[in-house]
This record gives structure tokens, C-alpha cells and sequence, in this order.
């Protein structure tokens, strides 16, 4: 009897694990790409060599790597990455889709007051609301130095923000749902390292077959 119990558990978990298997290749995921402009695409110390386009928005100039702008353009095309503006820009942000000829990104709206907390809460909004997917946030203000400056303003500040922190943790966990965070050193913008590891993330996601 208890031979037949062992077997009967041996023959579930191999049901179980051929499901997982079925299941796992029919799985639909998503990358989004939430991206800030200044200090990710648009920075003011640029090198000697650095090849540039100057983009004019409503109320300056944007100096933006054209290597930048050409990664930009190729991942945009791709069918499972979905682009969001995640800059105090806001709308504004599109001009520079209409620069490179690329459909407009979906705009997440951020306070210019409050960024670092208007990002964290939007960010948790987008985890619980999304379900087997990949973020990447790709944010000079989530470096260091930006962060930590920020949580040490005040107590009640600091509580408020480690517990929308421990929210996107859960939400991250309870809906399956992966985080990255590419904080660009804001003096050089987003470089070859950076863009190469979004890349990479991008194609070690699995998609539904047809």
C-alpha cells in the first residue's frame, strides 16, 4: 500500500510538471519599458566624439546620442516591448517619436514636484495591474545618490516610501511579475552596456506560440 501511495505521488508530480511545461510554452509575457529623457536619452556632457541630434521641444533642445535614438527606434519595433514615457515631460515627450518616425509611446503621467514619489506610486499602480510580465525602468533618479538624497528629507517621508516599496515587492510577487532597474549615470546618459542588458532581457522572454 504504501508502495502504491509513492507511486501515485511519483505519477502526479510528473502530471503536475508536464502541465507547468504545457502551460509555460503558451504563456503570453510583455516587456515594458518605462524610460525617463533627462539624464537617460538627453544629458549635457557630451564627448568630443559623441555623435548628436538636437531635438527641439516646446521650450529647449534635447542632445541625444544618435546611438541612443537608432536603439531607440530598432526596440520600439518590436512586437513584445511596449514603451512608456516615464519623464515630467509628459505629451511632450512624443516629439521625439515624431523625430525618429515611430508611433507615439503611452505617456505615464509624473508630478514635476513630487517625480521620485510620483514614479514609485505609478509604478506600483502598473505592477498590480499587469500579470506575468517584465519591467524595465530605466531612470537616473532610481541611482543612489538621487534615491537616498530623497528618502532622508523627512520621517514621514521615508516610512511612506518604504511601504510603496513593500507594496511593489508583494505585487511584483503576487502576479508574477519581474523588475529591473537601469539607473543611467545622469552626466553620460544611457550607454552601450545599458541598452546591450535591456536588450538582452528583452530576448530571454518567453512568448505564446501561435
Amino acid at each position: 500500500m504504501w508502495r502504491n501511495k509513492k507511486q501515485r505521488r511519483k505519477k502526479m508530480k510528473h502530471i503536475v510538471r508536464k502541465v507547468l511545461e504545457i502551460l509555460g510554452k503558451h504563456r503570453t509575457k510583455e516587456v515594458h519599458v518605462l524610460i525617463d529623457i533627462d539624464g537617460v536619452l538627453a544629458f549635457e556632457d557630451l564627448l568630443v566624439d559623441d555623435e548628436v541630434e538636437a531635438i527641439h521641444n516646446l521650450s529647449g533642445t534635447w542632445t541625444i546620442r544618435k546611438e541612443v535614438l537608432n536603439w531607440l527606434e530598432q526596440l520600439s519595433k518590436e512586437q513584445k516591448v511596449k514603451f512608456h514615457w516615464f519623464s515630467t515631460w509628459g505629451n511632450e515627450s512624443n516629439i521625439i517619436n515624431s523625430y525618429i518616425g515611430i508611433s507615439d509611446f503611452d505617456v505615464i503621467e509624473i508630478s514635476k514636484t513630487k517625480p521620485v514619489r510620483s514614479k514609485v506610486e505609478a509604478l506600483g499602480e502598473l505592477i498590480h495591474s499587469l500579470s506575468e510580465k517584465t519591467i524595465i525602468v530605466v531612470d537616473d533618479l532610481f541611482a543612489s545618490e538621487h534615491f537616498d538624497w530623497y528618502l532622508t528629507r523627512s520621517y514621514d517621508e521615508t516610512k511612506s516610501m518604504f511601504n510603496e516599496w513593500e507594496n511593489i515587492r508583494r505585487s511584483s510577487i503576487d502576479n508574477l511579475v519581474e523588475v529591473h532597474f537601469i539607473a543611467p549615470d545622469s552626466r553620460v546618459g544611457l550607454v552601450k552596456e545599458e541598452m546591450k542588458f535591456i536588450n538582452d532581457v528583452v530576448e530571454s522572454v518567453k512568448f505564446e506560440k501561435e
